[in-house]
């Protein structure tokens, strides 16, 4: 099954389509944002005292998400890697509770 009939069979097993646009929009965003606070998590662990104290400081500073991402990609190269680790856990982990279910 290719990346996006898996996608497909996802969305049909869980009604995604039968949402509204509200109701999707509020599904990707709560997803997302839990995606980017576990890739976010492992950051921390990686880093020094010190690190986590000045990424502290801008996240304190800073809320615009799009912004915020794109300063984590840039500043620590492990935050792409463990978003996208993140992202294939999450895809694998509904796609065996929505096979399990069907």
């Amino acid at each position: 099954m290719n990346d996006t009939t898996q996608k497909s069979a996802l969305a049909k097993a869980i009604g995604f389509d039968t949402w509204s646009a509200a109701e999707q929009a509020v599904f990707m965003t709560e997803s997302g944002q839990l995606l980017i606070d576990a890739a976010l998590n492992r950051l921390l662990l990686s880093l020094t005292e010190s690190e986590v104290a000045q990424l502290e400081l801008y996240l304190d500073t800073h809320e615009g998400m799009t912004d915020i991402v794109a300063y984590l990609s840039e500043t620590y190269p492990n935050f792409d890697k463990y978003l996208v680790e993140e992202v294939v856990a999450f895809q694998a982990e509904a796609e065996q509770i929505v096979s399990a279910h069907t």
